[in-house]
């Protein structure tokens, strides 16, 4: 995992929560990324990141394509998963099940075309 390397081990699982927040597709919701965070000041951190507005705007795109880069990964992940689950229906003769995985994947393979390195929105600017 990409966050193993991270040493500070607040940043280490503010990095894991993300990381397992990225699958679920869709906008990042912090309410459910903050209620992942074991300790407070992990939460604390977090607010601070989402509330304060940053003077920065590199900083801010930083931020902005590491989180669409994490839901990158997780729409592949569930891509590799679904190839995993047509190949094994193909080969089970489930035409079924395996039609089913097509559309799926198809769909989730639109949503990745569709935002290919769309960064994900924050409450404080909408539609970026």
């Amino acid at each position: 995992m990409p966050y193993a390397t991270v040493e500070e081990p607040n940043l280490r699982s503010i990095l894991q929560a993300l990381y397992l927040l990225a699958p679920d597709g869709g906008e990042l919701d912090v309410a459910t990324l903050l209620e992942r965070l074991p300790d407070e000041r992990q939460r604390d951190l977090v607010a601070r990141l989402v509330l304060e507005p940053l003077s920065n705007e590199a900083v801010q795109q930083q931020i902005d394509d590491c989180l669409a880069a994490l839901q990158r990964r997780g729409i592949e992940a569930q891509l590799k998963g679904l190839k995993e689950g047509m190949y094994e229906a193909e080969q089970q003769g489930d035409m079924g099940q395996l039609a089913s995985l097509q559309r799926q994947f198809a769909e989730l393979r639109r949503t990745l075309i569709k935002r290919p390195r769309a960064a994900l929105q924050h409450p404080e600017r909408p539609g970026s």
